[in-house]
């Protein structure tokens, strides 16, 4: 059986591309479909560039940052790290761990001081920290000299402020030992490393505030005997179920330390990029109102032109409901022809900008080569049922107003 299509729709279509009295009116209809198409593209492409930068930052924050982090509610030392870390052992989303030492010191360079933050950390969990040891820009990780000398890896934004390069000294004091030097009355034991590495991640709170030395010499610095640490840090399976791990491991630790995700230690910066995703989407959202205004107008100017058709439809028999549906449909089939246009402009320049690079970025200055561009279909959805919506919806007065027209008026008005 061969499909018929809807006499409504038939109408409908032959409304929108036939030939008018007044060509306003396909002015009108043609600069609705071009305004929702846009729309739609360019809420699908700002979307995508805002998910690659997002992506972006978290791949380096993911890098850098521990997936989870435990650390004490009170206070800022863990005192039974030992214990703690067979418990976490246990649990087989846990790829990687490490027991961190840090906190504020004071490094100083002939007659440059400055404050930065000192992390202990132990020489069997290097691998933790391995998108350091990547983004090494001058000199080698490592944090013992042959000779037993403490080493120290610091940020190249750090190590312009101190003037400093690999193999220079540099003296550490912590809070700790300047106070013992005060109530003393003694001048403070500073304790010398070497420079043996600088990193660069990119990410300029990293570059100019850390510094990494071996686990022992933190706590020289630090005055902090045994098994005492700041944090554990974690690094798990599926990054993106941090919270469910996070609640497998407060469970386990009988909810006595603080457990933050890798989102929790950077909310701050997700508040900011979920602010600016919602700020884009409503304002380009602006267009594509702006085109369906346009179309409720050309949908009620055509209402007025087809006054007599509506009378001469209703006179042979269609009731209101029919007559509706078909600037329902005209109004429906235009926001559908334009979101599916504006869908394949904003992919397809998408898909282009991914494959082609045609943004480039000088890799000189910036970390990575074009802009960054990632298409989340959930995003797409989001926008093409928008559009769908905010169609339909233009077209309920229209319609209305059609199906509501008096027989005898339309005819005499011809």
């Amino acid at each position: 059986m061969l499909f018929r299509m809807p006499v409504e729709l038939i109408i409908a279509i032959r409304y929108i591309f036939t030939k008018r009295n007044f060509q306003f009116i396909t002015i009108i209809s043609f600069i609705s479909i071009i305004g929702i198409t846009v729309g739609v593209a360019a809420l699908i492409i700002v979307m995508s560039i805002f998910n690659g930068f997002q992506e972006l930052t978290e791949r380096q924050l993911m890098g850098y940052d521990p997936h989870i982090r435990i650390s004490p509610k009170d206070g800022n030392r863990l005192m039974n790290s030992d214990s703690i870390m067979q418990i976490i052992n246990k649990n087989q989303n846990v790829i990687l761990s490490s027991k961190l030492l840090s906190g504020k010191v004071v490094g100083i360079n002939n007659n440059i001081v400055q404050v930065f933050n000192l992390q202990g950390i132990d020489k069997k969990s290097a691998d933790f920290y391995s998108e350091v040891k990547s983004n090494i820009v001058a000199g080698k990780f490592k944090l013992t000299l042959e000779d037993e000398t403490p080493g120290i890896i610091i940020g190249a934004g750090l190590a312009e402020k101190l003037k400093v390069m690999p193999g220079d000294s540099v003296k550490i004091v912590s809070p700790r030992i300047i106070e013992s030097s005060i109530s003393s009355f003694k001048p403070y034991q500073s304790i010398n490393v070497v420079v043996t590495a600088l990193f660069q991640t990119n990410i300029q709170d990293f570059d100019i505030r850390d510094g990494f030395v071996m686990m022992p010499t933190a706590r020289k610095i630090f005055h902090t005997p045994g098994e005492i640490v700041s944090s554990i840090e974690l690094k798990i399976k599926g990054t993106y179920k941090s919270y469910q791990i996070g609640d497998e491991l407060k469970k386990s630790l009988k909810n006595e330390y603080k457990i933050e995700t890798w989102q929790d230690l950077n909310n701050d910066l997700y508040k900011i990029m979920k602010f600016e995703r919602i700020a884009a989407f409503l304002i380009l959202s602006l267009i594509i109102i702006l085109a369906v205004f346009n179309v409720l107008v050309s949908l009620t100017m055509t209402v007025v032109e087809k006054r007599s058709d509506i009378s001469a439809l209703k006179a042979m028999g269609a009731n209101s409901k029919v007559i509706r549906n078909i600037f329902l449909a005209e109004g429906s089939f235009i926001g559908i022809i334009s979101t599916l246009a504006g869908i394949l402009l904003g992919l397809g320049f998408c898909y282009g900008q991914i494959n082609f690079k045609w943004f480039a970025i000088d890799t000189n200055k910036y970390i990575i080569d074009a802009i960054p561009v990632s298409v989340n279909f959930n995003d797409v959805l989001i926008v093409a049922a928008v559009s769908l919506v905010l169609s339909t919806i233009a077209t309920i007065y229209p319609s209305m107003r059609a199906s509501n027209q008096d027989i005898i008026k339309g005819i005499r008005s011809e």
